[in-house]
């Protein structure tokens, strides 16, 4: 059976919350955690959890928010939102509860944080130091990254600035729901129509994978000379890899193939060493640095929309002017 994150309602009754939407734990997963806290000696908790404190499903809320009212944990540690930041929660007796929502290190600004939790005994007070950073904070002083001419150029067959959305097709959600939820299963597995907006999305991304996989070999050619390379089916040099990824991200090619080549290029990627064909010299250093650029410029084009400048941008690169001013 294909994986769901919702039990089927007729298999499993009554039916549980979905923990990957709603957050719900339960009860067991509860009763352990109090155990834990309970057996403490001289022991101080930080509870972290996926979804933030105000999502989580009502009983579950109720649940650890009695624990911290009572048990008194330090602190909470939340993620989901991508997007990191503080929430505080008033808990008995006037205490102040802190949760610490923590940012994702793939969507913009690709942040993360460092964690050391201070108790001052004789206050009952504690002390939380949360260094903030980015990736590009953590990269702007490198030298190597974001080269001149690593853009993707805009227009590109490998520009993933031209991502576009299909159109839904407004029942979608609801045919998956009695597909996999609802559907008994007595019927046999019911099947879902894929509608044209969403395959031709997918069908976008896919293709547009594929030439992000030619413009690496283009730029990072493969190093002939060694012998662990794991060459897509029917390739054996990076001549033969382009021309099969040219011919598979056409019209007239079945998703399914597109992304079996994918799968094959994945393999290939992470197998081949590269290197300079003038010098001769290894280029792997290089290339990771290209992907880690490529992965920055997407997460920050994703955000804005396309290749739009923000207010907190600093140093700013614009093309020569024609005529130079005298």
């Amino acid at each position: 059976d294909p994986p769901a994150l919702v039990p089927n309602a007729w298999d499993n009754y009554p039916l549980e919350l979905n923990c990957g939407m709603a957050g719900e734990m339960l009860a067991d997963q509860l009763r352990l955690v109090r155990k834990w806290i309970e057996a403490r000696q001289d022991t101080e908790f930080v509870l972290m959890f996926h979804h933030p404190f105000d999502m989580i499903a009502s009983k579950s809320r109720s649940s650890l928010k009695w624990l911290w009212d009572h048990e008194s944990f330090t602190t909470v540690v939340t993620a989901h939102t991508h997007g990191g930041h503080f929430v505080h929660h008033d808990l008995q007796e006037g205490r102040d509860g802190l949760e610490v929502n923590v940012g994702s290190t793939t969507d913009w600004p690709m942040e993360w944080r460092t964690m050391v939790v201070y108790l001052q005994e004789k206050t009952g007070e504690c002390y939380l130091q949360s260094r903030h950073y980015t990736l590009v904070d953590a990269l702007k002083n490198r030298k190597g990254y974001f080269q001149r001419g690593w853009e993707v150029p805009p227009g590109a067959e490998d520009d993933y600035r031209k991502y576009k959305v299909g159109e839904p097709s407004g029942i979608t959600i609801y045919n998956f729901l009695i597909a996999y939820h609802l559907w008994p299963p007595v019927f046999g597995r019911l099947q879902v129509p894929v509608t044209r907006p969403a395959y031709d999305t997918e069908v976008q991304v896919k293709d547009t994978m594929l030439w992000t996989y030619h413009r690496m070999i283009r730029t990072f050619p493969t190093d002939p000379a060694w012998r662990g390379t794991r060459w897509p089916a029917g390739c054996g040099t990076d001549a033969e890899t382009e021309a099969r990824i040219r011919r598979m991200a056409g019209g007239g090619i079945s998703i399914e193939k597109k992304i079996a080549l994918i799968r094959e290029l994945e393999r290939f990627e992470r197998s081949r060493k590269t290197y300079d064909p003038q010098s001769g010299r290894s280029t792997d250093a290089a290339r990771q640095r290209f992907r880690i650029s490529q992965a920055v410029w997407a997460s920050r084009y994703e955000l804005t929309g396309g290749r739009r400048l923000s207010p907190a941008d600093e140093l700013i690169r614009v093309g020569r002017i024609d005529p130079p001013i005298p």
